[in-house]
């Protein structure tokens, strides 16, 4: 698996917070993922959010792609994943991730993860993108950031097998 082939995104907020946040769960698993994406980032969150989690990202010195779209389709369009997945809520999907899949697919191809950054999540047009999964571990809606957090542990737990 390179970190290269993880293309990880937020999609959809408004919470400068939200974005900071992101982009630093992001930046402390860098053998797993090398570039930070943002689209649709709006208000607030592209004025004060996007140039901290610049900073973190320079500062970190693991990082050297950070990516701005304006939609998910511009994401697929520009960097050519070869397969998408969508993390949403265990409300919108019965489809568990299965982190050994996404592993042995990274090993070979580009993958998209999405996660939804606001409370309304991803539209349907957005979900109809790609494969949508949940976390087997989230009883209850998590946010954008814990989502985030447990998606990249689990996958560093089998990347360091």
């Amino acid at each position: 698996m390179t970190a290269q082939n993880l293309l990880l995104a937020l999609h959809n907020t408004h919470s400068p917070n939200t974005v900071k946040l992101f982009a630093n769960t992001v930046v402390n698993f860098p053998f797993l993922c090398k570039n930070v994406i943002f689209s649709k980032i709006t208000s607030s969150a592209a004025s004060m959010g996007i140039p901290d989690a610049q900073k973190l990202i320079l500062a970190s010195n693991k990082h050297g792609s950070l990516f701005f779209f304006a939609e998910i389709s511009d994401i697929v369009d520009s960097l050519h994943p070869d397969k998408i997945y969508l993390l949403v809520p265990r409300r919108f999907s019965q489809n568990v991730v299965s982190f050994k899949q996404i592993t042995h697919e990274l090993k070979e191809s580009k993958v998209l993860v999405v996660v939804g950054g606001s409370s309304s999540g991803l539209t349907r047009k957005e979900l109809d993108l790609g494969e949508c999964i949940s976390l087997e571990e989230s009883i209850t809606d998590l946010n954008p950031v814990s989502l985030t957090a447990i998606f990249l542990y689990g996958l560093s737990q089998l990347s360091s097998e």
